[in-house]
């Protein structure tokens, strides 16, 4: 069995990494989109029984992207406000269901757009600066090899891979196993 890296240890006693962030994301902007959809869809039928020409899309489910989706959410907002205050099938669509979920709605989909952003900013970093990295992370390993050996804990614990199960074990300067 291979030892498992301090600042992985560290980190899998409870405090979420990587995947875990975005499925709890994933899971609370999906929370919001289910709750809103249908009073989106019941609005928009009625904002379509009285105007004509505004464009919405049928479903919010049915957007490509989170963006396109707090796009339709907002334009049909803006539909409902500016007829708000000379039309009565709009005034009481504000008092409805849609409206009062929207805004909850449209901070968690901003909240996650932006996070998405800004975890692709960090995956581009990431990329660029790898190949820098990866030259002096070789020369490391070809230093700790040659201080504690091939079959040495030190030397097997920069070789873990993500995939690979790993359990702690206290560095003795033996081989494991």
């Amino acid at each position: 069995m291979r030892p498992k890296p301090i600042a992985h240890g560290r980190l899998a006693q409870g405090h979420p990494i990587r995947g875990d962030l975005r499925q709890e994301g994933a899971r609370r902007g999906g929370e919001g989109l289910r709750d809103i959809d249908q009073p989106y869809r019941v609005t928009r039928a009625v904002a379509f029984a009285y105007v004509n020409e505004i464009s919405l899309p049928e479903t919010l489910k049915a957007q490509p992207t989170d963006t396109d989706r707090l796009t339709a959410i907002q334009n049909m907002q803006d539909a409902i406000d500016t007829r708000a205050q000379t039309e009565a099938w709009a005034q009481k669509q504000v008092q409805g269901e849609f409206c009062t979920k929207a805004p909850n709605c449209i901070r968690e989909l901003n909240e996650w757009i932006a996070a998405n952003r800004a975890l692709a900013d960090a995956r581009t970093e990431r990329a660029k600066n790898f190949g820098p990295t990866a030259e002096k992370f070789v020369a490391f390993k070809n230093v700790v090899r040659q201080v504690h050996g091939p079959t040495s804990n030190q030397y097997h614990r920069i070789h873990v891979r993500d995939n690979d199960p790993v359990e702690d074990k206290p560095a003795t300067g033996t081989s494991p196993g």
